[in-house]
């Protein structure tokens, strides 16, 4: 829930999470390219079949390398994960996903 009331503005944690991570996604959607483009070749974290069908890399940014996994087709869709968590967390719903958006 928000509420405006004067000068202020109180937004609630999900709205938060939900605003940046659609921000982010943005970003990311219409950089993908350049990023991708960027990518390094170093080792791979091992995928133990948790992601059949998915593709693994390194993507470099300014100040970062972000190890993503993607597949599917569709719409994109952002799945990130908490500390201490990775990306392993997001392995039994990223293949249901994957058939109606690129995860």
């Amino acid at each position: 829930m928000n509420s405006i009331g004067g000068d202020a503005v109180t937004i609630d944690r999900r709205e938060f999470m939900a605003a940046a991570a659609a921000g982010l996604g943005s970003q990311l959607v219409s950089r993908s390219g350049d990023a991708l483009a960027q990518t390094a070749a170093r080792p791979l974290p091992p995928d133990n079949g948790l992601f059949p069908g998915f593709e693994a890399r390194w993507v470099h940014t300014n100040g970062a390398d972000i190890f993503v996994r993607h597949g599917g087709t569709g719409q994109p869709l952002l799945l990130l994960h908490g500390n201490p968590q990775s990306h392993v967390c997001w392995h039994r719903a990223a293949g249901a996903l994957a058939r109606r958006y690129h995860v």
